[in-house]
């Protein structure tokens, strides 16, 4: 399989001998990476590349061919972005529409499995409990947390 940082520089443009860019473009895509993880699709533990050594059939996600879209055109809005403000648009909305459909993806497959978005809420909640502990009760904040958490969560995690 192809490697994920030679794909996208393919997909940019870039020829994959040419590696001035590569640092940049790995932050760019651990960002998107990032925030697919948020989102509860791919691994359970979030996935970064570090080179071109990783390959996309080491990413575990709902529907590999729109993470690849999806990667790619976080990767291009931030990197290379269009001049026209209508193509950026299309691309952000493309950007939000691959989220939601990939993220109920990831909803149906965790609800059949298991796991999903109601543990990476539990795990936020563990999270948001640590960070509060010895500031004050995390019960006085209760309410709130969970109000906090919930609206993270309201449209497929993509807040927050």
């Amino acid at each position: 399989m192809e490697s994920i940082l030679a794909s996208i520089k393919k997909m940019l443009g870039i020829v994959s001998e040419y590696q001035a860019f590569d640092p940049e473009l790995i932050i760019y895509i651990n960002g998107a990476f990032m925030t697919l993880h948020q989102l509860a699709i791919g691994p359970e533990k979030p996935f970064r590349i570090t080179g071109s050594s990783e390959t996309w059939d080491q990413f575990v996600g709902p529907e590999l061919e729109a993470v690849k879209t999806y990667v790619f055109m976080k990767v291009k809005l931030i990197f290379d972005p269009p001049e026209n403000s209508s193509v950026q648009q299309s691309y952000q909305d493309q950007i939000k529409e691959l989220e939601w459909r990939m993220n109920t993806i990831a909803e149906i497959e965790g609800a059949s499995s298991g796991t999903g978005t109601d543990d990476r809420k539990s795990s936020c909640r563990r999270y948001v409990d640590e960070k509060l502990e010895g500031y004050m009760k995390t019960d006085d904040l209760a309410p709130i947390k969970e109000t906090v958490i919930d609206t993270m969560f309201a449209d497929g995690g993509t807040k927050g």
